[in-house]
């Protein structure tokens, strides 16, 4: 896993690109019942984040970016921990991976 509850991070990768560089708060690991965003894909280890600035937007139905909340499900894999010592920015990049963020 990339991240653990606590880090600051940034997502990296999303099909909305509208949070491609927004930096978070990993807050714990997701539940269904956090956000009331239920259409998760896959296996994949998905953190609940809070984004240190404008809402975070996901797509709705037909594809209609949504603008959620400050708080929601982010998948592991689509973020990048902001730690001392670390690589700071990755190149981010929207995706057609099967993700939520």
């Amino acid at each position: 896993m990339n991240c653990k509850p606590g880090d600051l991070a940034i997502v990296v990768r999303s099909r909305t690109a509208s949070n491609l560089g927004k930096i978070v708060h990993v807050l714990k690991p997701y539940e269904n019942r956090d956000s009331h965003i239920i259409s998760l894909s896959g296996d994949c280890a998905v953190w609940l984040c809070r984004t240190t600035g404008s809402p975070l937007r996901w797509a709705g139905v037909f594809g209609i970016e949504v603008e959620r909340s400050e708080t929601g499900p982010i998948p592991d894999g689509c973020l990048h921990p902001l730690r001392p010592g670390e690589e700071l920015i990755p190149a981010v990049r929207q995706s057609d991976a099967p993700v939520v963020a």
